[in-house]
């Protein structure tokens, strides 16, 4: 992911890092939601699991889907993207 894009902070010390979580269907591969995630290390706690919230912003995922986590510049294109479902990785077209 380009540096440029992410959220800039006044405080140098803080260093922000991304990753995606990707919600899909088990057995298509089709990619349902992809949740972006920024961390600042601050190391604060969240109120739910990354994964967790993926999975509610997805909405009507279900029992069935999947979840995989990978870099952002992974899933930071407009190329359609699909999950292979038997490696766990993203295929691009």
């Amino acid at each position: 992911m380009d540096p440029r894009a992410l959220p800039q902070s006044t405080d140098p010390r803080l260093k922000p890092s991304s990753r995606a979580f990707v919600v899909y269907d088990r057995k298509t591969g089709d990619v349902l939601h992809i949740h972006h995630v920024v961390d600042f290390g601050s190391g604060a706690p969240s109120r739910e699991s990354h994964e967790a919230r993926a999975r509610r912003l997805a909405g009507a995922a279900g029992a069935g889907a999947g979840i995989i986590e990978v870099s952002s510049d992974e899933v930071n294109h407009r190329q359609a993207k699909r999950v292979d479902v038997t490696s766990g990785t993203i295929l691009r077209g």
